[in-house]
C-alpha cells in the first residue's frame, strides 16, 4: 500500500506544508523530523495532518503530482485540512437535499 501524505510544521508560525508518497508512513515521518535531514523539511518538526492510501504506486505518484500544482485540487484539500485543524472554522458549503426512501442507507 502507498500514502500520500500532508505534513504540516508545528515549528513556524507559518502554515509550512508538505506533500509526499511512501510506502511506510512511520518511517517516513520520523526522516522528515531527522536532524539529519537535509532536504525542504529540515529543521522543522513536521505532524501529519492528511492521509490517503492507495495499492498502486503510480496512482499514488500521479495524485502526488496533481497536489503539487498547487491548483484547485489542492486549494479543496487545503480548505477540508484547516476546517479539520480550526474546529472554530465551519463548512460554508451549501449541501443539496436528497430525498430518501424508505429501507435506503446514506454512506458517506
Amino acid at each position: 500500500m502507498y500514502y500520500v501524505y500532508v505534513l504540516k510544521s508545528t515549528k513556524t508560525r507559518k502554515n509550512k506544508f508538505y506533500v509526499g508518497v511512501t510506502a511506510n508512513l512511520l518511517r517516513r515521518l520520523s526522516e522528515h523530523n531527522s536532524m539529519l535531514n537535509r532536504g525542504y523539511t529540515k529543521s522543522n518538526h513536521w505532524k501529519v495532518v492528511y492521509v490517503e492510501g492507495y495499492v498502486n504506486r503510480i496512482f499514488a505518484y500521479d495524485r502526488e503530482a496533481k497536489l503539487k500544482q498547487y491548483g484547485a485540487v489542492w486549494q479543496g484539500l487545503m480548505h477540508r485540512i484547516r476546517c479539520s485543524l480550526d474546529t472554530h472554522i465551519v463548512d460554508t458549503r451549501v449541501y443539496k437535499k436528497v430525498k430518501i426512501r424508505k429501507g435506503e442507507r446514506i454512506i458517506g
